[in-house]
């Protein structure tokens, strides 16, 4: 995929950090994504990892990247941000029927630990 894979900046995002983050919520449904919702930027099925208990985020941060969220657990990122959105983290919550979770989530600023 055409998509960026170089991250730089300071110690921003490195292994072990503790980062204060607005953390929003997505669905794979087509009006959030695109045509391919369950297909991320780096051509990961995130939906076929979160049926089997792997959770994905999307960040400005390398791929692969673990990321510790309390009150969500951990979760990769396999998926990028627009550019204006790079101080978030938007977390994977499923499909059609996790709207409802999504959007009571919502958006909060929290404390997350960059794992690996």
């Amino acid at each position: 995929p055409d998509v960026d894979t170089e991250y730089s900046g300071n110690d921003r995002g490195a292994p072990g950090r503790v980062e204060r983050r607005v953390v929003t919520a997505y669905n794979s449904v087509p009006w959030q994504t695109d045509s391919s919702p369950c297909i991320a930027a780096y051509g990961d099925d995130i939906c076929a990892l979160r049926e089997a208990g792997d959770h994905s985020c999307a960040a400005a941060m390398p791929r692969g990247t673990k990321i510790e969220i309390p009150s969500f657990g951990i979760c990769t990122v396999r998926d990028v941000l627009a550019p204006k959105y790079a101080d978030r983290v938007d977390v994977y919550f499923g499909g059609e029927d996790r709207i409802e979770d999504a959007l009571a989530w919502g958006r909060r600023t929290l404390e997350i630990k960059i794992l690996d």
